[in-house]
Formats: C-alpha cells, sequence, structure tokens
C-alpha cells in the first residue's frame, strides 16, 4: 500500500432483482415472482492505494485465465460496511421473466 485515500462519504444504491422459487417439477414458478428493490448503503472505512501486478490463473470453475489482461488502470485496498433493505414492490407474470431465468442447479425449462 503506497497512500492513504480519504474516505468519501456513504453513498446508497438501489438495485431490483426477482425473487421466486421453480415450481418442483420444473415446470415454470410456484407463484409469480417478486419484483424486489433493494437499497444499500455502503460506508467505507478505509481507502489505500495499491501497487502490484494481476495475475490471472486457471479455475475449476471459470476460464479466468484465458482472459486478457491488456494494461492495469489502478489498484485498490477498500474496506466498508453495508446495510441493505429489500422491499417487495410488485409481482410479475412468470412469463415475462422465465425466458431470462438461470439458477446454477436448476434444470429450468419454461417449455416442458
Amino acid at each position: 500500500m503506497v497512500e492513504t485515500l480519504p474516505v468519501p462519504p456513504p453513498r446508497e444504491t438501489l438495485d431490483f432483482y426477482f425473487k421466486f422459487m421453480i415450481s418442483p417439477d420444473g415446470k415454470g414458478f410456484d407463484s409469480d415472482p417478486a419484483l424486489v428493490y433493494c437499497r444499500r448503503t455502503y460506508h467505507i472505512g478505509r481507502w489505500e492505494r495499491v501497487e502490484g501486478e494481476i495475475i490471472l490463473r486457471d479455475s475449476p470453475f471459470d476460464p479466468i485465465a484465458d482472459i486478457p489482461v491488456r494494461r492495469q488502470l489502478s489498484f485498490h485496498y477498500l474496506e466498508h460496511e453495508s446495510h441493505q433493505v429489500g422491499e417487495i414492490v410488485d409481482r410479475v407474470p412468470g412469463e415475462w421473466i422465465a425466458p431470462f431465468v438461470h439458477q446454477r442447479y436448476d434444470a429450468f425449462s419454461w417449455n416442458r
């Protein structure tokens, strides 16, 4: 670490996602998916500039070593905490999002 940087004020973000459960038979959802707003507040406690280099290695989970690193812009070390609050704001018809649903361990197909 070569430089301590000034800590910025807390930052608030608003993200959204769809909360759903896939039906046990794999055909659709248990009920209409919920549209969730997630409000997060980040408080940074420490921020440092770092000198170093990126070395990507093989991984059994993804091909990260295949990503070319053409140049490094900067390195930073950051300590922060966040607080989040989720709120269901609406329900949407399952067919609206079914073509885009992916869960790592589910073989989901709307057309089964």
